[in-house]
C-alpha cells in the first residue's frame, strides 16, 4: 500500500535502485515540519530549507 505524503497529501514514490527493484517505501522523514513521513519533493522543497533555517538560528543564538 502506497504511503501519503504528509504535507501534500500526494503518494509518496518508492525509492529503487538503478535495476527497478524497490528498496525504500516509507519517504522521508517530515521533521521539523510535522512528526510524519513526507515524499521526496517535499523532503527537498519544504523540510530542508526549514532545516537550515532552524540550523541557522541555533548557530545565532550560540553566537556562531
Amino acid at each position: 500500500m502506497a504511503e501519503i505524503c504528509s504535507i501534500c497529501s500526494g503518494l509518496i514514490e518508492p525509492k529503487r535502485t538503478p535495476d527497478g527493484v524497490v528498496y525504500w517505501e516509507l519517504g522521508e522523514s517530515a521533521e521539523p515540519v510535522n512528526d510524519g513521513r513526507c515524499c521526496a519533493t517535499c523532503a527537498s522543497e519544504v523540510v530542508l530549507p526549514w532545516r537550515m533555517i532552524l540550523m541557522r538560528r541555533q548557530r545565532a543564538a550560540n553566537g556562531a
